[in-house]
């Protein structure tokens, strides 16, 4: 066996010379014996402590033979004595743990868990959070807008329109690259069938700024932004591979390609490069790149070294008031593109780690209470040993090398589960988190080397954390007194009764504060689960999908085209009804403001949510009809302007009025930078709807439906509510699509309860995950209170015998344990409570139809831990009650 080989290595080149064949002999028999016992655990900690043992014996002979020791120890070297000594606590506390291996296998298995669970959260921390954008320099790369994230959407809507049309230049004093990209829906058309691809228009400093070389032929240079040159374009590694069969030669050749948020663009692209495969970009839109050569405001920009936030801020707000009138007050926000990158994720990461954090504390506090017992246990044995000789800093050096023993066995097992959990889970992760690692999930995967150090710090902190409870235990040691009463009086002491109490509120404490937050989560969960959407988003299939310009190039031609593709869709078997919206599900064409031609609100209204949507799409979403009719195929352009308008818009603009018959039109002013047409005519009310969330959480916004046939567009998506599968129904539909036009194609196909799904998972993980946290928390916490429980009771049995001998009834024995439990557990609510109001600062972004101090949760969670707490309590004082006090008696 290579091991036992390697341990017989240790001895000296003489003394293996001499006696190598027969000690490796020796070693192997061992090895072989501790090989042939009983349970996995014992087997292979009995082989662990036999190389240790031999691995030991022979460094120590190596000291001793090349420094020429004599025998008196006084005049060998404190190193080398201390060396033995070391080994020494090493091999006892090994042989310690291999003869009680259910209480090894205890500690090592709850201290992993905690330990696993820290190691995979902070992997996910450090991959989103900590490390920089895989760019080089990426800490100067910084995005611009007009306003913080957090601003709310009116102060967006406010926003000039001059502001989005500012120019900055590409390089300057400041600027070193300018990125600036227009996201798109860009389809191939050739020989094969079309191919709609998401990409982007992005300018040359885009793959300056990220520092990126092409795989093949080579990436933009300013010289491609001249407007006299030909429109280049740059392909991911894997479309080329999928679509051009990865063709050595396809840098320099044209192909033919529309877009769909820029059909004025030119249709012939000649491509000049091909991404590397590892290509990563802050958002997927990343298939096809063509040149921009006319960018606006800018996305991100690199700034030169030594640039700060502060002077990049005054630079770009200069260059936008120069073009746009803006407050005196107002200024251009510049932060970091990995914190804006990690924003959204940021509130989800920061609870996990505190939680997981909370989650470790409790496993030591658990193994401490292990470990407490267990050196209460063994309190003669160490009185014994003071007697001997055994100074108090060898018995406290004792129990540190048995607890760093034990945690770094469980930091290995626990590295180990935390990374193959992480290996296994990061695919669902990243799509709980709705937020892709930075880098790709190999990047996140990689073994960082702060994630190793982390795990050995843990490991080494652990260890000293829950070895102060024996050591703590062991400092009042008196040997005449403790070998007088058999020990019995320094178990009892009030020092350790405080110190078992403490150990007892902090993990009562701990456990509701992780039972808070997973009850506060998981009624935010519920919240959004019971959401009233407005519409059936059961069975509801939607399909993007964009049209060519040059193939319908009018208003007409556009509505002709859906006048003839939505009847073959609603005759298919596995359609029931079908309709085309212009916009993103769950956004808007435009937000503007809704002017009532006779009502209040005649200058300015309330702001709405103005969708441009086909006949059939509100039946297909089975949105309610409240009152009048909904949009139908004789809404043409020919035809009187009309809206259908929401319930809450009807109110606002006619309060106490019926709306019908009623005319209304958006008011855009500077408010927007996407005007929903050019004429802007009053439109009569016909019909009044439910109203439909836009989002899950949040404010909402009055809805108002304009016909497609007055107001058509390029861009659009087809709502279908289905009697089947999607599966089944997508060939017909694809089918039905290429007999009106063969050049289109449909993308992001999925069904409205996936994208419903999408919206709600974030909390629903959070929610999930704490629940898992506190629910193994209090497991925990039950196993350390019954620990300490019944170990009080077996030190307290004579005086209970006492008790009991005295006339005190089995009742009166139960409630003084329930009592004296009951304060400690008491003691342990309000410290969890205190707790869990600070976790809730970090939950309160993600809830949603409750307070973070939501005093009902905080009580029905302290009841229910309560209620388990003193149930295990009262078990315990069952068992008291039942003793013979004549027995016991008879043993004093």
């Amino acid at each position: 066996m290579w091991a036992a080989r390697r341990s017989v290595d240790c001895y000296p080149l003489s003394f293996r010379v001499r006696h190598g064949q027969s000690l490796r002999e020796t070693v192997l028999d061992q090895v072989g014996a501790a090989l042939e016992k009983r349970g996995v655990v014992r087997r292979w900690s009995s082989v662990a402590a036999e190389l240790t043992n031999a691995a030991v014996s022979g460094l120590r002979m190596r000291f001793d033979s090349s420094a020429r020791f004599s025998s008196h120890p006084s005049r060998r070297p404190q190193g080398v004595l201390m060396f033995e000594s070391l080994s020494q606590d090493i091999r006892f506390a090994l042989r310690g743990l291999i003869r009680q291996p259910g209480f090894a296998a205890a500690a090592i298995a709850v201290l992993a868990v905690g330990i696993g669970l820290n190691t995979a959260v902070f992997s996910l921390v450090n991959a989103y959070l900590l490390r920089p954008l895989p760019f080089p320099e990426s800490e100067r790369l910084m995005e611009v807008t007009p306003l913080p994230r957090t601003a709310e959407r009116e102060e967006w809507m406010s926003l000039p329109r001059e502001v989005w049309g500012s120019r900055f230049p590409t390089q300057d004093e400041v600027i070193e690259n300018l990125v600036a990209w227009d996201l798109d829906l860009l389809t191939l058309v050739g020989e094969e069938d079309s191919l709609a691809v998401e990409g982007a228009w992005v300018t040359p400093g885009y793959f300056e700024a990220l520092g990126t070389q092409a795989h093949l032929g080579r990436v933009f240079t300013q010289e491609d932004a001249a407007p006299d040159q030909p429109v280049v374009a740059v392909i991911s590694y894997g479309l080329w591979q999928s679509r051009f069969g990865a063709d050595p030669q396809i840098v320099g050749r044209s192909v033919s390609v529309f877009a769909g948020d820029r059909p004025d663009d030119a249709e012939s692209l000649t491509i000049v490069g091909v991404l590397p495969r590892d290509f990563w970009f802050t958002n997927r839109f990343t298939g096809i790149l063509p040149i921009l050569k006319d960018p606006r405001f800018p996305s991100l920009v690199k700034l030169r070294p030594g640039v700060g936030l502060e002077q990049a801020t005054r630079h770009f707000t200069g260059i936008v008031r120069s073009q746009a009138a803006m407050p005196d007050d107002w200024q251009v926000h510049v932060q970091p593109a990995q914190e804006s990158y990690v924003f959204s994720v940021r509130p989800v990461l920061q609870a996990l780690s505190g939680a997981v954090a909370l989650v470790l504390l409790l496993a030591c506090a658990n193994v401490a209470i292990l470990l407490l017992v267990r050196a209460l246990r063994r309190h003669r044995e160490l009185v014994v040993r003071l007697a001997l000789g055994a100074s108090r800093t060898r018995l406290i050096r004792l129990m540190l090398v048995e607890g760093l023993v034990l945690s770094l066995a469980a930091g290995v097992l626990g590295s180990v589960l935390g990374w193959m959990a992480l290996r296994t889970l990061s695919p669902l992760l990243q799509t709980q988190l709705r937020t892709a690692a930075p880098g790709g999930v190999e990047r996140m995967l990689e073994l960082h080397p702060a994630v190793l150090a982390l795990s050995v710090g843990v490991a080494v902190v652990t260890g000293l954390l829950f070895t102060l409870a024996p050591v703590l235990a062991s400092s009042g040691l008196r040997i005449t007194q403790a070998l007088n009463s058999g020990g019995r009086s320094a178990a009892g002491s009030r020092g350790h009764q405080y110190l078992r109490s403490g150990l007892i509120v902090t993990e009562v404490a701990l456990s509701l504060t992780l039972l808070i937050g997973a009850a506060l989560m998981i009624r935010s969960a519920t919240h959004l689960s019971q959401v009233d959407l407005g519409f059936e988003d059961q069975d509801v299939l939607t399909a993007n999908l964009a049209l060519r310009q040059e193939t319908y190039p009018d208003a007409e031609q556009q509505t002709a085209f859906v006048e003839q593709f939505l009847p073959l869709v609603r005759g298919l078997p596995q359609v029931e009804a079908a309709g085309i919206q212009a916009s993103w599900p769950f956004q808007s064409q435009a937000e503007a403001a809704a002017v009532a031609q006779d009502g209040p609100h005649e200058d300015s209204g309330p702001t709405a949510a103005w969708y441009i949507v086909s006949s059939g799409y509100l039946e297909a979403l089975r949105v309610p009809l409240l009152r009048g009719r909904l949009l139908s195929d004789r809404d043409r352009a020919s035809s009187e302007p009309v809206v259908v308008i929401s319930r809450s818009l009807a109110e606002q603009l006619w309060p106490g009025q019926d709306a019908l018959g009623k005319r209304v039109r958006y008011d855009l002013g500077q408010r927007t930078r996407f005007p929903l047409d050019e004429e802007n005519p009053w439109r009569t009310v016909v019909g009044v709807v439910g109203d439909v969330r836009e989002t899950l959480a949040g404010r909402e916004r009055p809805d108002c439906y304009v016909p497609f046939a007055q107001s058509p567009r390029l861009f659009m998506f087809l709502n279908v509510r289905l009697r089947g599968t999607p599966e089944a129904a997508m060939p017909a539909l694809r089918q039905a699509l290429h007999s009106v036009d063969s050049t289109a194609a449909f993308h992001r196909v999925h069904t409205m309860r996936e994208l419903v799904t999408r919206v709600r998972s974030r909390p629903r993980f959070l929610a999930g995950t704490l629940a898992g946290f506190s629910i193994f928390a209090v497991g925990l916490a039950l196993l350390g209170l019954g620990s300490l429980i019944s170990y009080t009771v077996g030190q307290r049995r004579h005086e209970i015998a006492v008790r009991m001998a005295l006339g005190a009834a089995p009742g009166q024995v139960r409630r003084l344990f329930v009592a004296q439990g009951g304060r400690i557990i008491a003691l342990g609510l309000v410290g969890g409570v205190l707790l869990g109001a600070g976790l809730t600062g970090v939950l309160s972004s993600q809830l949603y139809g409750v307070q973070p101090l939501d005093w009902p949760t905080f009580a029905c969670a302290g009841l229910l831990l309560a209620a388990v707490a003193l149930l295990a309590v009262w078990l315990s004082a069952r068992r008291a009650e039942k003793t013979d006090p004549t027995k016991m008696l008879r043993e004093v």
